[in-house]
């Protein structure tokens, strides 16, 4: 793909998407629901969610024409829109009707081994340099889980503005440059794609937000990037460690927030506001600094990452200096937070 390419690309899902959204606003459109704020929401007024359809939407769409005008239309692209949307409808549903949580987790355990199902056969995965051989019923244990967790963690994230959508965009685009090192140009133009239609929204989703991705852009993000990280291991043998990093900033506060939940005895599986982005907001950060400070880490985890897949160095180093990278931000987040409780108290 040239570089020309790749810039429209960009730019008509960002037109795309932009362009739709302001339509649904200036509609008051129904496809679009209010999100009434409640005792744990971190905003006070009535915003309307489900703005992620709309992204799923340019992004089918861009892709559907890029492959026609250049016949091109891949089974990979196929396969990718036929997994996500079961968990789309299962997001549409959820903004509208509020699901039980049982009920959410049985259908995504039954979307994610029907993924992994027509994903296999699998031929083991690299980590550090290393390629390791598994038997299927174990890889395929992990997998499952892995992209229920994924697909759970980006709604669990999906709590300020900006946060699961300027992410996903910085994602979007290096995932895209990670696929054309690996020879996978229906794979760049795909993530092109979605990078352009997440910048759209997030202009409209950033501080104060218009609009809301709702459970249907946050789990379909979330399973997305779970399956194309599998694509990306288990097909084109790129080093699980650079994921990791990629989406260092997502895994680590949803992982240490329901280690911390569970070794406390607290009822781990009910919603809650002791993730770390919610607590720097309740120290007085505003939507926008926050997000901001966690583009920035992911930038940074993205340049470790990269380094992984170019071989610029042993992957333990960059992933060792990413995981360093996380624990300082939880622990400045942690005395920032005891330096706070201990100012109210003295006073």
């Amino acid at each position: 793909m040239t570089l020309v390419s790749a810039l429209l690309l960009l730019l008509l899902g960002s037109f795309a998407s932009y362009s739709l959204l302001s339509f649904l606003l200036g509609q008051n459109s129904k496809i679009l629901v209010p999100d009434r704020p409640n005792s744990r929401s971190l905003h006070s007024q009535v915003v309307p969610k489900g703005g992620g359809l709309v992204i799923i939407v340019a992004t089918a769409s861009l892709i559907g024409i890029y492959g026609a005008m250049y016949q091109s239309i891949a089974v990979t692209h196929v396969m990718i829109a036929s997994l996500v949307g079961g968990i789309a409808v299962l997001g549409w549903f959820d903004d509208r009707h509020s699901l039980r949580i049982r009920t959410r987790i049985i259908v995504q355990i039954a979307i994610a081994c029907a993924m992994v199902y027509l994903l296999a056969p699998f031929q083991g995965i690299n980590i550090s340099g290393y390629r390791f051989e598994q038997p299927d019923w174990l890889l395929f244990v992990g997998l499952v889980v892995w992209i229920v967790w994924m697909t759970n963690l980006f709604n669990f994230m999906d709590g300020i503005d900006g946060l699961v959508a300027t992410q996903s965009t910085i994602a979007a685009i290096v995932l895209a440059s990670w696929f054309h090192q690996a020879g996978a140009p229906e794979l760049v133009s795909l993530n092109l794609a979605l990078a352009g239609a997440l910048a759209g929204f997030s202009i409209l989703n950033w501080r104060p937000a218009r609009v809301f991705l709702g459970d249907i852009g946050s789990l379909t993000l979330g399973i997305y990037f779970a399956v194309i990280g599998i694509i990306g291991w288990t097909v084109y043998r790129l080093p699980v460690e650079a994921f990791v990093l990629l989406y260092g900033v997502m895994l680590c506060d949803t992982s240490v927030t329901l280690a911390v939940r569970i070794f406390k005895g607290e009822r781990w599986w009910e919603a809650h506001s002791s993730h770390f982005y919610q607590r720097l907001v309740g120290l007085g950060y505003n939507h926008a600094q926050v997000t901001s400070l966690t583009l920035v880490i992911t930038l940074c985890l993205s340049i470790f990452g990269s380094f992984v897949i170019h071989n610029v160095g042993p992957g333990w180093l960059w992933m060792t200096l990413g995981l360093i990278t996380l624990a300082i931000c939880v622990l400045a987040v942690l005395e920032k937070e005891r330096t706070y409780l201990n100012k109210n108290e003295e006073q």
